[in-house]
Parts: structure tokens; C-alpha cells; sequence
């Protein structure tokens, strides 16, 4: 039974999500259970060793783990991917409401009407591609990798579900209305190696590219200095392999 600071029991979290490796039929019964049970609880190791290091608001709480299945804490907001191909479908609105009212009568009261309007409405690009290079710098820096960085496994938040009487209300530092958080960790692993760390920048940059051509040209420039500021010593070796793994994908793309 968990307990708080003060030594009285934490009430369990109103919502849980439960994540399940399914068997796989093509391999050996026994060999499966045991893969399934080492992957399982090799994913709540690395979600709890980011708690323990300082990244406890940045990655779903592990509930309970109990292979195949693993429960964690529920939090609620639009993965990353849906609110950036949203906004760009907005921008796109916005463009064609203005041409039209430079050639049309005006008509922009009803198409306003049908623009959703959320709580992540003001977020810049820029303060978005800083976030992420924290996120990720952070990350790296307790040798942790996530393995499939991509917008669909992050997710932005403005407060946590209650897992007490009271709303745990997500304040950042610098008072921004939201937090990035990281989700399915079932790729990562904890590894000190450098050239892992630069494949995990390239998988990152390589879905932006492919899946958010709308982002601006500097985005992924802008991650990577502040992920060099929160990696310090340790970015330039990281940065200059990434050049490398870069190399090597483009000569894949020219050569197969």
C-alpha cells in the first residue's frame, strides 16, 4: 500500500490505463511468457527510474505491474500529434477565411463558430521545440533512451487526474499552461552509449519531418540547442554523431 509524506494512505488514482502485451502466436508459448514478462517490467523499471531522477510530472506513474499487463496512472490532453496537425488545420482555415474576404462578402462570424478553440491555443513553436529539447536532454541525461520519439507518444497536460482529495494543479516554472509528457516506453532501455542517444534525436527528427511539414524550418534547430544546454558537456559528442547518423540515412534513401 502506497503511503503519503505524512504517513497516511494515498487513496488509488480514479483511472487507470492498462496497457497489454498481447501473446504472439509465432513464437514458442514458453519463450513468449518470458519475453512479455521481462519487456513488461523492463517498461515500469525505466518509467520508475524517471520518476526517481527528478521526471516524475514528465512520465505516466507505474501502478501496479503484472505481466502481460501493466497499469499506470491515466492523464488526460491531446497526444502532440493531434494538437500540431490541428493547428496547422486552423492556420489553413484562418488563410482561406481571408481570401475569401478579400474577394467575398463577409461571412467569417459562422466559420469562427466552427473553430475549435482549446487551452494550448497560444502555444509559440518556439517555446514548443524548446520544451522538447529539455525533455529529451533531460532524458539522456540519466542514460535513459526513449527509442520510438515521435509526436504521437508524447502528450501535452494542464493538470493531473486527483489521486488524492484535492487536483494536483501542474504548475510549470516558467508558468506556461502545459507540460509535455513522454508515453510508451516500451522501446527504451537505460544505455550510456552515444550513438543510441543520436539515434533517438534522428528517429525524432525523421517523424517531424515526415508527419509535420507545416513546422517551421528552425524547429528542430531550436530543440537541439536547448538540448545541448540541458546536456552541456555531453551534447557535443552526441550532436556530432548525430551529423553521422544522418550521413548514413541519406545514403540509404540514394543507394537502398
Amino acid at each position: 500500500m502506497e503511503v503519503d509524506d505524512d504517513g497516511s494512505a494515498l487513496k488509488p488514482p480514479p483511472f487507470l490505463v492498462c496497457k497489454e502485451r498481447f501473446a504472439k502466436a509465432y513464437r514458442h508459448p514458453d519463450l513468449d511468457t518470458k519475453l512479455t514478462k521481462s519487456r513488461c517490467r523492463s517498461e515500469a523499471r525505466l518509467l520508475e527510474k524517471c520518476v526517481k531522477m527528478g521526471l516524475s510530472h514528465q512520465v505516466p506513474a507505474v501502478v501496479r505491474v503484472d505481466p502481460p499487463k501493466l497499469f499506470l496512472e491515466y492523464l488526460d490532453g491531446p497526444n502532440l500529434k493531434t494538437f500540431l496537425q490541428q493547428r496547422a488545420k486552423q492556420q489553413l482555415q484562418k488563410r482561406k477565411r481571408h481570401r475569401q474576404e478579400e474577394h467575398e462578402e463577409p461571412h467569417h462570424q459562422q466559420t469562427e463558430k466552427m473553430e475549435e478553440i482549446d487551452s494550448f491555443s497560444s502555444i509559440d513553436f518556439d517555446d514548443l521545440a524548446k520544451r522538447m529539447g529539455q525533455l529529451i536532454g533531460k532524458l539522456h541525461n540519466i542514460d535513459i533512451i526513449h527509442g520510438d520519439l515521435t509526436t504521437s507518444n508524447m502528450m501535452m497536460m494542464t493538470t493531473r487526474v486527483p489521486t488524492n482529495d484535492k487536483d494536483e494543479i501542474m504548475e510549470t516554472d516558467d508558468n506556461q499552461p502545459y507540460r509535455l509528457i513522454l508515453l510508451d516506453f516500451g522501446l527504451g532501455k537505460s544505455t550510456t552509449s552515444v550513438e543510441e542517444h543520436a539515434v533517438d534525436l534522428y528517429v525524432l527528427e525523421r517523424a517531424l519531418q515526415s508527419t509535420h511539414p507545416e513546422l517551421p524550418t528552425d524547429f528542430m534547430e531550436s530543440l537541439l540547442q536547448e538540448y545541448a544546454t540541458i546536456r552541456q558537456a555531453k551534447a557535443r559528442e552526441v550532436l556530432q554523431r548525430l551529423e553521422e547518423v544522418r550521413r548514413r540515412g541519406r545514403k540509404r534513401e540514394c543507394f537502398g
